[in-house]
Order: structure tokens, then C-alpha cells, then sequence
């Protein structure tokens, strides 16, 4: 059975991604088709896993020595453009296979190449099949691991510590924010890894306006459909409120989170915490 296969079966609300891979592995000729170029797949994942691994229809008789100057990136991408194609002309544009694809290209540019806006394009498209497709929850499942590449490439940056490395790792994340908004991230999880990490680098350049509207973007995308934000954003928005000296705001803060997450204890902890760092800094400017 193929990853695509369990991954339908695991996913109850993808009975169309099932049927299609159904329709596919029922027939001779496309099964042979799926199944040969998920071998192209599997040798450009090798390849970019390790600078030695190259096969015989990437390098034919090379020595060593011509073996080491051939690009991974370079041999991975055609390999998985040729498997796009393929999979685009024979299976379709909106299967499962393809859009299976078009994430590996995506990944590779984002990963390896550090073309992001290239990999945009083909993560869209990838999840423009699975909402065809009705596959929500695979959709999710890809949009968290899409955000993990962004995330991780500017973790890279940020590890630098300087301020162009800063620069970039921003317009990394924000692109990612973006992308999250676009292709209909709900998800408070995915929100809340993009944007505080992005809420850091603006404080930490003194961008607190950007800071202060990014905070109210990622609440207002988890209370839709009456739904909450994640707890850790209120709290987080409520100690900038305080560095910021707005307590009245601040308060509001402390008073969702007693208001939506109730007799949680983690939540109440932190709610009562948040509460006393701001009754602490109202005596303190009593005291001035």
C-alpha cells in the first residue's frame, strides 16, 4: 500500500482523494505510471539527503571526482519537474498524485533553493487540489508542515544574531503569515508559531506598532466562527500591553482569559499572574 493510500484511508473526510487513488491503482497502465514516477520522488528525496547518492540515471558512469561537482538540488529538481509532468499529463491536474508533486517541488524550494516564492506557487496549487478534493484535514496536515519550512529557515537566520540575518528572517515570516491567511489557516497552533516569533523581531527592532496589529490579527483569526485564540497569545499580548504602559488594555487581556478558559488551572494561573504584573505597575505609578 502506498503512502497516498493510507493517507486516505487515515483521513476520514477524503472519500474523493481515496476514489481517485482508487481509480488510479485500479488501472494497469496509470498504477505503472503513479508507481514509477513515486520512484523519481524517492530518489530526489535520497539525493538531497545525501550529496553522494546519485543513481544511474542521474549520473551514468561518472567518477567520483565528475560525481562531486553535480548539484543535488540541481539533479533533485529535474527528477521531481520530470515526475510533475508526468503525473500532470497521465493522472490529471487535480489528483492527489500531483498535488503529492507539487509539494515535494515546493519543499525543494523553499528548503534547499531558498526560493520561497517559487515554492508559494506550488503549495498553493497543492492546496487548491485538497480543497477540490474536500480533503480538509489533510490540508491541515500539509499547511503545518509548509509552515515548519518557513520557520525553520529563519530560525537559521535568527541563530546568526545580526541584524541583516534579522532583516531576512522578518520578511521570511511574514511571507509565511501571509501564506497562512491565504490558503485559509485557522489553525491558533500555526498563527501562533509564525506570529510571535515574527512579534520578536519587531520588538526587538522597536516596530511596536507592527507588533501591536500582529498580535490583533492572530486574535481575531482564532476567535472566528466562535472559537478562541490560543491561550498563550492573550498572555503574550497582555505583557506587551504592560511594557507598553496601556493596563486598561492589559486587563482585557487578563479578563479573556479568565472569561474563555474558565477553572483551567493553567489558565487561571496565568490569568491571575497577568492580573498581579499589572496591579504591581499601578502602584507603581500611584508612587510617581
Amino acid at each position: 500500500m502506498s503512502d497516498l493510500e493510507r493517507t486516505a484511508i487515515k483521513y476520514p473526510d477524503s472519500d474523493k482523494t481515496y476514489a481517485e487513488i482508487g481509480r488510479v491503482m485500479s488501472e494497469p497502465s496509470l498504477a505503472a505510471v503513479a508507481e514509477q514516477t513515486q520512484r523519481s520522488i524517492d530518489q530526489a528525496s535520497r539525493l538531497l539527503d545525501s550529496p553522494f547518492a546519485f543513481s544511474d540515471n542521474t549520473v551514468k558512469n561518472a567518477s567520483k571526482e565528475e560525481a562531486t561537482k553535480v548539484d543535488p538540488a540541481q539533479a533533485a529538481e529535474a527528477l521531481l519537474t520530470q515526475a510533475l509532468e508526468e503525473r500532470r499529463s497521465k493522472l490529471g491536474e487535480n489528483s492527489p498524485f500531483t498535488a503529492e508533486a507539487m509539494h515535494e517541488l515546493g519543499k525543494l524550494y523553499c528548503r534547499r533553493k531558498n526560493d520561497f516564492p517559487k515554492g508559494e506557487e506550488y503549495f498553493e496549487k497543492e492546496m487548491a487540489i485538497f480543497e477540490q478534493l474536500g480533503s480538509r484535514s489533510k490540508r491541515w496536515q500539509r499547511l503545518d508542515e509548509i509552515n515548519s519550512y518557513y520557520l525553520s529557515a529563519a530560525n537559521s537566520l535568527l541563530r546568526k544574531g545580526d541584524l541583516v540575518s534579522e532583516h531576512k528572517a522578518a520578511l521570511i515570516l511574514e511571507k509565511d503569515f501571509e501564506l497562512m491567511k491565504k490558503l485559509g489557516s485557522s489553525m491558533p497552533s500555526s498563527m501562533k508559531m509564525v506570529g510571535l516569533a515574527l512579534v520578536n523581531i519587531y520588538k526587538k527592532g522597536g516596530a511596536f506598532d507592527k507588533a501591536d496589529q500582529l498580535f490583533s490579527t492572530m486574535i481575531k483569526a482564532g476567535e472566528m466562527n466562535g472559537n478562541s485564540a490560543d491561550p498563550y497569545v492573550y498572555l503574550e499580548y497582555g505583557d506587551f500591553l504592560i511594557s507598553q504602559g496601556r493596563l486598561k488594555e492589559a486587563e482585557k487581556q487578563a479578563k479573556r482569559l479568565r472569561t474563555v478558559f474558565g477553572s483551567n488551572d493553567d489558565q487561571a494561573f496565568e490569568a491571575m499572574q497577568l492580573q498581579k504584573q499589572i496591579e504591581k505597575c499601578k502602584a507603581l505609578n500611584k508612587g510617581k
